[in-house]
This record gives structure tokens, sequence and C-alpha cells, in this order.
């Protein structure tokens, strides 16, 4: 090569080097509907999901409260074979 292409090829590159540095705007966003009413739906159950679980974890809650409330205690008072 020549003095004249190795002076050339870096004024060549310079514009593409400086080109990434710009930012990139796009043009209009796009939001998919059926998507996103997918999305809300799937979101919905799983909060539906979650409430009835708590619900669950409350009836429990009150059955051992009601089991430890039924339960004599000390339980060695109840044998009656000593």
């Amino acid at each position: 090569m020549g003095a004249f292409y190795s002076g050339i090829i870096p004024w060549l590159a310079m514009p593409l080097v400086l080109n990434i540095s710009h930012p990139v705007y796009a043009g209009i966003p796009v939001s998919d509907g059926l998507s996103l009413a997918q999305n809300m739906m799937a979101a919905m159950g799983a909060v539906a999901q979650t409430l009835k679980q708590i619900q669950e974890y409350q009836t429990l809650l009150q059955q051992y409260e009601n089991m430890l409330q039924n339960t004599p205690w000390p339980l060695h008072e109840m044998d009656t074979d000593d």
C-alpha cells in the first residue's frame, strides 16, 4: 500500500467511530394490547390465588387455636392408670 492509503484510512474510519457515540432515537413506541391483557389476567389470577392461600392459612391457624383451647393441660393429668 502506499502512503496515500495509510493516511486516508484513519479519515475514513473516523465517521464510523463518531457515529457510535451518538444516541439512537427510536420511532413511535409500540405496545401489544393482547399481550398486556393476558399478562394482566395472569397477574390478577396470581393475586386471587395468594388471597385464597392466606384465607386457608387463617382457617388453619384458627383450627390450631381451637385445638389448643380444647386440649386439657397438662396432659399427664388425664392418665388415671397411676
